[in-house]
């Protein structure tokens, strides 16, 4: 009873497939970790006679459809090497992705266009991270734990969903139409210049 009870954050505004419900998931990920990508392998939420949800969620329901015990990793990625990678994850047919889209021959991030000198953070399973279902390759990036440095222990993807949807997200129903407001995050990005003249 205690794993079934409602998340305060779980009533649903519309009804959920199992793609939908991966956006949930992804969508919090990405807040979780401040990162502008996500992407997991469609088999780490499961169809298990769930799908479509609707009313409210609850722990119950988000652990039987993410019932694998996978942690989060995270990487910093340049821009002139985050095109590959996201090319490999939006032509599988295994992940499930957020944050990045082709528009033509473009890759955009969050609708821009990718800035080669700019760092991009990006967060995935470890699982996939590690070359999982072959959506990137094991060594694509360099890819760490989640507070790894700062002392914070690590934590199933699973719970650190229902930790979200009961008490970051907020109390509104949610909409799986409704944007990620990337505003509610900083972004960073570092850059130098060095302009130089000599003059005799």
């Amino acid at each position: 009873s205690q794993h079934d009870r409602p998340l305060a954050g779980g009533q649903l505004a519309a009804e959920l497939d199992r793609a939908a419900f991966g956006q949930l998931v992804l969508r919090s990920m990405r807040e979780q970790t401040s990162a502008e990508i996500a992407f997991i392998n469609q088999r780490s939420v499961v169809d298990v006679g769930l799908f479509p949800l609707s009313g409210q969620l609850t722990s119950a329901k988000v652990h039987r459809a993410i019932p694998n015990r996978t942690e989060l990793r995270v990487a910093r990625i340049k821009g002139a090497d985050l095109t590959a990678i996201a090319e490999a994850v939006i032509d599988s047919e295994a992940a499930y992705f957020a944050g990045i889209e082709r528009d033509g021959d473009a890759i955009l991030v969050n609708g821009r266009e990718i800035n080669a000198d700019q760092r991009y953070r990006v967060v995935t399973t470890a699982v996939v991270a590690r070359g999982g279902d072959g959506i990137i390759e094991a060594d694509a990036a360099e890819f760490r734990q989640v507070g790894e440095g700062e002392g914070v222990a690590d934590e199933a993807l699973t719970d650190r969903v229902v930790r979200w949807v009961d008490a970051e997200r907020g109390a509104s129903p949610y909409d799986p139409e409704e944007p990620l407001n990337l505003h509610r995050r900083v972004l960073w990005y570092g850059g130098l210049t060095l302009d130089a003249g000599m003059t005799y």
